[in-house]
């Protein structure tokens, strides 16, 4: 079995959700990665992204976190 490490891209989120001494308007981007296993009997892709209801309301389904 082989393990492939793919890009989904960057997630910009205040800085402060992780330190709270941070300010509000700071920003840190981090790394939004999915994983491909090729195994024989067949492949798994793990972790394909957001609900797509994100792309609609971000603020109904992450919270405060959308801010």
């Amino acid at each position: 079995m082989r393990m492939h490490v793919l890009s989904g891209g960057r997630l910009r989120m205040s800085k402060h959700i992780y330190l709270p001494d941070a300010a509000r308007e700071e920003t840190i981007d981090l790394p939004v990665a999915c994983f491909l296993f090729r195994h024989p009997q067949g492949n798994v892709l793990f972790d394909t992204g957001c609900h797509p209801t994100v792309a609609k309301n971000p603020q109904e389904r992450w919270g405060n976190l959308a801010r």
